[in-house]
C-alpha cells in the first residue's frame, strides 16, 4: 500500500512518485494556498539502493480559473538540454483545452529562448465537448489555435459509439503514400475499441496492433483487452488483461487467456 506524509489538509507532502507508488521512486509535493499542486519533485532510487538522485521537477501555473496555464518539466541536472521543457496551454470560452504548445530546450538548457525547439498538439471538440481530433505539428497557422496540413506530424482521432459501431481511439503517425494527412492512406499505428455501461463507465478496451512496416491499410489484428468492475458507486473493484482467445481461438469467450487480475478496496 502507498504511504505518504501528510499535510493537516489531508495533502501529500513525501512519498510515493506521481506514477503511483514505483517503489524506486520518492517524491515531495508543495501547494499553492488554494491548495493546487505547484511543485513536485522526484527522485530516483541509485544502484546502491541506499541513496537517491533527482529524476525530475515539475513546477505548475495556473489560470485565474484554476486550470493549468503552464507546466515546466526539468529532467536530470538543469543543464540537461534535452529534457527540459515547457508546455503552454490555451482554453476555449467553455474552458475546454485548446492548444498545447510544447518548448523543448536548445543548446542553451533553457527554456523559453531563442534556440527552443517549439511543436504543438492542437484538440478539437464536437458540440457536446468531446474530443473528436488531436493533431500535433511544428507551427501555427495565422489564428494562432491551428496546425497547418503541411506543419502536421501526427494525429488521433476519437469516435464515439453507433448502433453499429464501438467508440474507438485512432493514433496515425505518418501521411501514407501520397504525403499528404487526413486521406485514406494514412499510417493507422494504434487502434483500440471502448464499451460503456449505461452510466458512463468503461467495461472494456480492446487493444489492436498494426505491425510495424505494414503497407498501408493493413487491418489491425486483437492483441489484448481489459475488462473493468464496479461497485454500486462507480468504483473499479477489478480490472483483468487478457492476451489471448484460449483454446477455442476466439476471443471474448469464456476461457480466454487472462494476464493478470488486479482487485482494489474500495471501503477506504
Amino acid at each position: 500500500m502507498a504511504t505518504y506524509t501528510l499535510n493537516t489538509d489531508g495533502r501529500p507532502t513525501l512519498g510515493p512518485d506521481l506514477d503511483g507508488g514505483n517503489p524506486s521512486t520518492y517524491a515531495a509535493y508543495q501547494y499553492l494556498p488554494s491548495g493546487l499542486l505547484s511543485d513536485a519533485t522526484n527522485w530516483t532510487l541509485n544502484s546502491d539502493l541506499t541513496t537517491y538522485s533527482v529524476g525530475y521537477v515539475l513546477h505548475y501555473d495556473y489560470d485565474p480559473n484554476g486550470a493549468t496555464a503552464s507546466l515546466k518539466k526539468t529532467y536530470g541536472p538543469a543543464t540537461s538540454a534535452f529534457f527540459n521543457t515547457l508546455d503552454v496551454y490555451k482554453y476555449d470560452a467553455w474552458g475546454a483545452q485548446v492548444l498545447d504548445i510544447q518548448a523543448l530546450a536548445g543548446s542553451d538548457g533553457t527554456v523559453g529562448t531563442s534556440d527552443d525547439q517549439l511543436g504543438y498538439t492542437a484538440t478539437s471538440y464536437d458540440a457536446q465537448g468531446n474530443v473528436t481530433t488531436i493533431i500535433s505539428g511544428t507551427k501555427l497557422n495565422s489564428d494562432g489555435l491551428t496546425i497547418p496540413l503541411s506543419a502536421i506530424t501526427s494525429y488521433s482521432r476519437h469516435t464515439l459509439a453507433t448502433a453499429s459501431a464501438p467508440e474507438r481511439f485512432m493514433f496515425y503517425s505518418g501521411a501514407g503514400p501520397d504525403g499528404v494527412f487526413f486521406t485514406a492512406d494514412d499510417v493507422l499505428t494504434s487502434y483500440s475499441e471502448i464499451t460503456r455501461d449505461p452510466r458512463g463507465n468503461v467495461q472494456r478496451v480492446a487493444f489492436f496492433d498494426i505491425p510495424f512496416g505494414s503497407p498501408t491499410g493493413t487491418a489491425p489484428t486483437l492483441s489484448t483487452y481489459l475488462v473493468y468492475t464496479y461497485d454500486a458507486h462507480d468504483n473499479v473493484v477489478q480490472r483483468t488483461a487478457y492476451t489471448g482467445p484460449g483454446v477455442d481461438g476466439v476471443w471474448f469467450t469464456a476461457d480466454d487467456d487472462v494476464f493478470v487480475t488486479a482487485t482494489f478496496d474500495t471501503t477506504r
